[in-house]
């Protein structure tokens, strides 16, 4: 037994070692012991060897010196005559540099380089002092080789021996000029042999290092004639303050102000520099750059990078920076401001203050191309200047200045070296996987910085999409979207978060060309994206939004953001507003303003009575298009204008009203679908699909994505929606019908889809503080009070959800009514089938059931037999005793009506 076991034992351990040979693990380990102790030799051989040269050099300086004993006199003598009195103090110097690199070195192990490249610079050095000292060495002044001379070299005159011949020799057979040439490739060549050292890093440092100084010197003159001409300008008007001044910028204007540089952009800035001229006329200066930018050679005082059009930025190699327009701090104009220069600045017209003549005539569009022109003018406000939207209408209302929102402050952005250490950090990460790429093009934004690349020829973008996580890994981030490809590009845009993520204001948007200059009423500012442009939006091309991520992602901040773009551009007779705040925080600050048709609703319940007014309102308004035979809710108010015009209309009756628009917030649609989920949705649907053309536009906001509360058919008519951060992917497929909102940051991070668009815009959305929001509040109701409509209060009565025993009374109530027909029914076809009364009576599985129970409590059926039918017990003489008489009285009294 015993014997047995063992050879069992010595079996199993041959079969496991016959997979791979013999002795493999202990070659393994020797192999890495014998790695290891070369290493170890290769490092005592550097340390041994650097300390001997040194030591060589401090005896050597020593000797020179005349303290080096016997030995030391001897070689101190012979250097002398070998290369001179002063390369042979310098060879101390070289020596120690060399025992200290060879101490310190990284290279491979023997590697004698920078022995040659030493002794090169040496031999260039004796040579180089002998030309120095006696530059009539093989010239026409002395033609032959001299042995008088070359006997005084050995005295240790000029190179030495060894400089003296090669001096000669180089200048006999190159010339003057050509043995400065050989010296000073030798020089250069023996740098490159002894130091890890390239050539073009060494050219394009020192060209940097000269540009910098450059830029910091025309920066410095720069500053020095701001400050020059700040002194020389006359005074600014005393109503006039810095910091109250508030102007808007278009294209044209930043093209004249900053030209084609940088500092283009069309950005406003907190102070202005305003000088009177001959005429009233302002000069202006647009700094999109560092101080002093306007002066010839300033364009590079931000750094070693090439500022080119547009706001983009190169080095000399790498992918291209596109910094967002007016990135630069500083950046701004005063087009538009009283007494400037206004010509070709645009829609803005300025309007000088009372009492002040203007310098130049203010020449008045037409009133067509007024209507399509921004309406926007300056009025004073007691002692400060301000921004308002222009009102032509009748009536005391004035739309609220951009002083009451606050203006961002522009952070620095992360620096041109930064950028491309990314960039070629990102570009090392992918080749590490397999994928080579080059970064081409870096757009930073406000929250993320979006590297776009391009792959070689065979390099599928699946791969790249799929190494989203291992690229967060490795550039250190907290995650990383990853867009592939780019829409209408051919590039791969990869997202990266910022270290620090920049604030956008309300008002930099606001203030933006493509706010100001649309002629829209429902234009909204939505925030701005990862290239720093404005986002912004038309509710009445939307037509309808859709806003949903988890809490604390910037829903309710996009909804007050959207609310105060609105109150910023439309008077109350121009759109009113319904609003559904089941949350009763976020929405009923604004609970009193006359832009309001009913009070904010923070009842769940009477949520649905106010739907219904809209949809009552709604066909209304399409009763009035039809009777004056227009089509949307614009060709309404033109008729309506057309028909004041004409004076009255026929008939004597009072000319009609034009439309206001009317937009309805929901802040919650969860809570509102689980109290009423079928009104509801009836009442969103019916919104969704009809109310655009008659101007009533949806904002639906919800912090639970699911197919519960955003429904199919919901969904299906809300084409424009936005999504915060979520915590799935199923979530960001319920919201926009694709994946990406679960990688989102927060804090206003979004994807803003908009009807038309093939993919969502990565944004980040604009924040207005609830100060901001009770100071724009203030100043609204301090303009009017709500005219409240009576048919909204009078449904909200009317809109609570109805007791759960009398929706089972009615739900009763109609089962009875065709009761005594699935009777009838059962009876003819002699058995009681579910099936046969859905077919026959065309009511559904749930009203059947219920009706073969009811025959069933009252006797009329048998009970269930398993797969048998049920038998019948009623007859048909029983049936018309029990129903006749009522089934004859209902069809009697239907006759008449019939024939009439």
């Amino acid at each position: 037994m015993a014997s047995g076991t063992a050879g069992g034992s010595t079996e199993f351990r041959t079969r496991r070692g016959a997979g791979r040979p013999s002795g493999s693990r202990g070659g393994a380990g020797e192999a890495v012991s014998a790695r290891r102790a070369g290493r170890d030799g290769d490092r005592l051989e550097r340390e041994v060897a650097g300390v001997v040269l040194g030591a060589v050099a401090v005896w050597l300086y020593l000797s020179l010196a005349g303290g080096g004993g016997l030995l030391g006199g001897y070689t101190a003598a012979g250097l002398r005559a070998v290369v001179g009195q002063t390369v042979a103090w310098g060879m101390p110097g070289l020596l120690a540099v060399l025992g200290g690199y060879t101490l310190y070195r990284r290279g491979e192990p023997g590697s004698v380089r920078p022995a040659w490249g030493l002794a090169l610079i040496l031999i260039v050095l004796t040579a180089g002092v002998q030309v120095w000292q006696f530059p009539d060495a093989g010239t026409r002044a002395s033609p032959s080789f001299s042995v008088t001379d070359w006997l005084s070299e050995g005295q240790g005159r000029g190179g030495g021996v060894v400089g003296y011949v090669l001096a000669y020799g180089a200048t006999r057979l190159l010339g003057t000029a050509g043995r400065w040439a050989l010296l000073a490739a030798g020089f250069l060549v023996g740098l490159l042999l002894t130091f890890p050292l390239s050539l073009g890093d060494v050219i394009t440092g020192t060209w940097h290092g000269a540009r910098r100084i450059g830029s910091t010197a025309a920066a410095g003159a720069g500053r020095l004639v701001v400050r020059h001409r700040a002194r020389a300008a006359p005074p600014r008007p005393s109503g006039l303050r810095p910091d109250a001044v508030a102007t808007v910028a278009n294209a044209g204007a930043a093209a004249r102000v900053g030209g084609s540089g940088a500092g283009a952009a069309a950005v406003l800035g907190p102070a202005r520099d305003v000088e009177g001229g001959p005429g009233g006329r302002t000069r202006r200066r647009g700094r999109g750059g560092p101080a002093g930018s306007d002066l010839p050679g300033a364009a590079d005082a931000a750094g070693p990078a090439r500022q080119g059009p547009a706001g983009t930025a190169t080095g000399a190699e790498g992918p291209v920076i596109r910094f967002p327009t007016g990135a630069s701090p500083g950046a701004e104009t005063t087009a538009g401001l009283p007494g400037g220069d206004t010509s070709g600045a645009g829609p803005v017209g300025a309007t000088p203050p009372p009492g002040e003549a203007p310098g130049a005539p203010v020449s008045r569009p037409p009133e067509a191309e007024r209507q399509k022109a921004l309406p926007v003018r300056i009025t004073r406000q007691g002692d400060a200047w301000q921004l308002a939207l222009r009102t032509d209408a009748p009536g005391e209302y004035r739309l609220p200045g951009l002083d009451l929102l606050r203006r961002g402050q522009t952070a620095a952005a992360d620096s041109h070296r930064a950028i491309l250490d990314r960039a070629r950090l990102l570009e090392e990460t992918l080749a590490s996987y397999g994928v080579p790429a080059k970064v081409v093009e870096v757009h930073p934004g406000p929250t993320i910085t979006r590297f776009e690349l391009t792959v070689e020829p065979g390099v599928r973008i699946s791969k790249v999409a799929s190494l989203a996580d291992d690229l967060a890994y490795n550039l250190a981030a907290r995650d990383i979207r990853i867009e592939a490809p780019i829409p209408g590009k051919r590039a791969i845009g990869i997202e990266v978060p910022n270290a620090e993520v920049v604030t956008v204001h309300l008002r930099d948007v606001l203030e933006s060309p493509e706010f100001q200059q649309s002629a829209s009423r429902l234009v909204v500012g939505f925030g701005k994206d990862i290239a720093g442009k404005p986002v912004v939006g038309d509710l009445e091309r939307m037509p309808h939004l859709l806003i949903a991520g988890a809490t604390g992602s910037g829903k309710s901040v996009c909804m007050n953001g959207i609310i105060c773009s609105l109150l910023m551009r439309a008077r109350p007779d121009e759109v009113k507003m319904l609003m559904i705040d089941p949350k009763r925080v976020e929405l009923s600050v604004y609970d009193g303003i006359p832009h309001l048709v009913a009070p904010v609703c923070t009842d769940a319940r009477k949520a649905a009575g106010y739907l219904k007014w809209a949809v009552k309102e709604m066909e209304r308004r399409y009763d009035l298009l039809a009777s004056s035979g227009t089509r949307n809710i614009t060709g309404y108010n033109r008729w309506v204008r057309e028909q004041r015009e004409k004076g009255a209309a026929a008939g004597g009756e009072p000319p009609p009203e034009p439309l206001p628009y009317i937009v309805i917030f929901i802040d919650e649609l969860s809570d509102l679908m689980m109290v009423a989920p079928v009104e509801v949705e009836d009442a969103i649907i019916r919104l969704a699909q009809m109310a655009r053309a008659c101007g009533i536009h949806l904002v639906v906001a919800t912090q639970r994505p699911s197919v519960d509360v955003i429904t199919g058919l919901i969904k299906a008519n809300i084409p424009s929606r936005i999504a915060f951060a979520v915590s799935s992917q199923v979530d960001s497929r319920t919201i926009l019908d694709q994946a990406g909102a679960e990688r989102l940051l927060g804090k206003g991070d979004m994807l803003y889809h908009p009807q038309g668009v093939s993919r969502p815009i990565r944004a980040q959305g604009a924040y207005v503080s609830d100060r901001e929001v009770e100071a724009l509040v203030a100043y609204v109701k301090s303009q009017g009070q709500p005219v409240y409509q009576a048919e909204a209060m009078e449904v909200e009565g009317t809109g609570r959800a109805r007791p759960a025993a009398e929706a089972e009374r009615e739900k009763e109530s109609a089962v009875e009514a065709i009761f005594p027909q699935a009777v009838r029914v059962v009876i003819e076809h002699g058995q009681a089938s579910v099936s046969i009364l859905q077919r026959r009576l065309r009511c559904n599985y749930t009203k059947a059931v219920r009706l073969i129970d009811m025959m069933e409590e009252r006797g009329f059926i048998g009970p269930h037999q398993g797969p048998k039918p049920r038998d019948v017990l009623i007859s048909m003489a029983q049936w018309e005793a029990l129903f006749g008489a009522r089934e004859q009285s209902a069809a009697s009294a239907e006759r008449p009506e019939a024939g009439k």
